[in-house]
């Protein structure tokens, strides 16, 4: 409806969007027309867009996106279009009259995230071969990126050639799919492939890959085998593999050691051990060869290996036998060490060995002057005559045929008889001077001790102890023991024992002799005393002694001689073994001067140092 005011048509204005629908690529930029015309014009403009059947306004003052939407610029501008910008779209703008609206427009935003997908949903290849797993993308904008990620037991890790490039290939935006070169059985799991444009990222499905192949199935025909000395044998290998093997060989185990068989360097000895022919043979088989074999196989996946096979050589070095671990035999008595053989082929010699102290020396029974007899084919055991202690050692019976030799185990002669044991009870005895002691000796002895004898280390030189049968005495057969009577200090010192029988001397071990005790030690109570004149004074002497004293006595400096004090004098008490110390009564003049103490035990006497007496008055 038209108005006229003061000669002027005003009315509603006519808004206008040239197009029903209008398209934009996801990410790009459209503008969707809005013309506004009429009087009086537009005082403004805004935009609506239907949401749901519901019209909302759009806020273009509050999205940096959009611009626009103004009575100088109606037109509605969005930049970087996402998909949420899809949908209904209306212009509106007002004057005075009211507001008019355009018909409906339609925004179309085309594009998403990559379609991304896999030819299949199980892979399989042989271990060692590469494989190409197809991923192909659909993607409206175009796709930025590619990567792939494998899940193994739930761990999932981004893979491709950025991170390994010998490993991978592909994982690009030209070459999507994924190439995985040396298949191993590490690389088996669950891949999926992704692709990102400006949208976001789409992913496929997971596939899994399963690596087949494995390690040579190896295997030996027979659990044990059985040649002739000399002869050659084939021991029969047999070989699955997938991948192929491109390697055979073979161990030996003997005694628990396994060894590589060298064929190629053997010198004719093994043949076969290929790739070709995995049996191996023996030629000119020895008694060495008896021992446990396995088979190897290897490609690329690893090495698998048969089960042991045995290989018996008939026909062997002679097995020898003693039949005891230890003889005995009475010195000077003969002894036979029992020796049986056991040869196939027979054996063609037996001699005897003989260890001792380390040493080992091979028994000649021809220039022993009839020391030994037997150690020959017919009679191989060893008889030894007349023993002695040389004879006292191991012994090994050996015997050889064309295989080679055999010995038996060690067998110990154990000649009865030896020097005398003579022991001393105690690595030291005490005696106190003048007293009596017995060094004690014990002998055992087979045969019987003939002598006994005791000597002493002087200055590092053994001298033999003399018994006089009063002093000294013992060192008898009967009685080993020493006894010293009244000892002095010059008995002090080591002693050993010996035993002698027909076999040898035995010595005990040192026992040391220490005669205790010395002169006794007298001391005086003070370098002075002083005491009035016509009074008494007792000069205080102390004695320690071992053993203990046997007299005391006190002596006087008179002109320039030690005069022994008369303890007859009535005025003198004390100087006795009881009562050391000397008390003068009714003290002199005389008196006056230098005293000593003495004290006497049965090593000698003591004395002590001088005490000056002063008479006061």
């Amino acid at each position: 409806m038209s108005h006229t005011k003061k000669g002027f048509v005003v009315d509603f204005l006519t808004v206008t969007i040239p197009q029903s629908s209008y398209s934009v690529v996801i990410g790009q930029q459209v503008t969707i027309p809005c013309t506004v015309t009429g009087t009086p014009t537009q005082t403004s403009v805004f935009w609506r867009k239907v949401v749901n059947g519901v019209q909302t306004n759009v806020d273009i003052n509050g999205n940096s996106r959009y611009s626009g939407g103004t009575t100088s610029s109606p037109s509605l501008t969005i930049i970087n279009t996402q998909s949420s910008d899809e949908g209904t779209y209306v212009c509106y703008a007002t004057n005075s009259v009211g507001t008019s609206n355009s018909q409906n427009t339609f925004l179309d935003v085309t594009g998403g995230v990559p379609i991304v997908t896999i030819g299949g949903s199980n892979f399989q290849v042989q271990v060692g071969n590469s494989i190409t797993i197809g991923c192909t993308v659909t993607a409206n904008p175009a796709v930025t990126s590619v990567y792939w990620t494998r899940d193994m037991n739930g761990q999932i890790s981004n893979i491709g050639p950025s991170s390994n490039p010998s490993k991978y290939g592909g994982s690009t935006t030209v070459t999507p799919s994924l190439t995985i070169y040396n298949v191993d059985f590490s690389d088996r799991g669950n891949y999926q492939c992704f692709a990102t444009n400006s949208v976001g990222t789409g992913s496929s499905q997971q596939i899994s890959l399963d690596v087949q192949g494995g390690v040579p199935t190896v295997q030996v025909s027979l659990p044990s085998y059985q040649v002739n000395f000399g002869s050659s044998i084939m021991l029969v290998c047999l070989v699955v593999s997938n991948p192929a093997h491109f390697q055979v060989y073979w161990r030996k185990t003997v005694g628990g050691t396994t060894s590589n068989i060298d064929v190629i360097n053997s010198g004719g000895k093994y043949s076969g051990s290929t790739v070709p022919i995995p049996s191996l043979t023996i030629n000119n088989a020895a008694s060495s060869d008896e021992a446990s074999y396995t088979c190897y196989a290897t490609n690329s996946v690893g090495t698998g290996q048969s089960t042991s096979t045995s290989l018996n050589v008939i026909g062997n070095i002679p097995t020898v036998t003693v039949y005891q671990t230890i003889y005995n035999v009475n010195y000077g008595n003969s002894a036979v060490l029992v020796c049986s053989v056991t040869a196939n082929p027979v054996h063609t010699s037996v001699y005897w060995r003989k260890i001792k102290n380390g040493v080992s020396t091979d028994i000649a029974i021809a220039s022993s002057n009839s020391k030994y007899s037997g150690s020959t084919i017919s009679n191989p055991s060893l008889q030894i005559n007349n023993a002695d202690l040389n004879d006292e050692a191991n012994y090994v019976c050996f015997a050889s045929n064309i295989v080679g030799t055999g010995q038996s185990s060690q067998t110990f002669l154990d000649v009865i008889g030896d020097i005398p044991v003579a022991t001393i009870s105690s690595n030291i005895y005490s005696v106190v001077i003048s007293a009596t002691v017995t060094l004690q000796c014990t002998v055992t002895s087979n045969p019987a001790q003939t002598s006994v004898a005791w000597q002493r280390i002087i200055n590092g030189v053994l001298t033999t102890v003399t018994v006089d049968g009063s002093r000294i005495i013992g060192s008898s057969v009967s009685t080993p023991s020493l006894t010293i009577s009244n000892a002095v200090s010059g008995d002090e010192g080591n002693y050993i024992c010996t035993a002698t029988n027909i076999v040898g001397t035995g010595t005990s071990q040192q026992t040391f002799l220490d005669v205790t005790g010395n002169i006794p030690t007298v001391s005086v109570g003070q370098n002075q005393y002083s005491g009035t004149f016509g009074q008494t004074v007792t000069m205080v002497c102390t004695v320690q002694a071992n053993p203990s004293e046997t007299s005391v006595y006190w002596r006087k400096l008179v002109n320039g001689q030690m005069i022994t004090i008369d303890m007859n004098n009535v005025r003198y008490t004390g100087s006795t073994v009881g009562s050391p110390s000397l008390t003068i009564t009714a003290l002199e003049l005389s008196d006056e001067g230098y005293y000593q103490c003495y004290a006497q035990n049965s090593v000698g006497t003591g004395q002590s140092q001088q005490a000056f007496l002063d008479v006061i008055g």
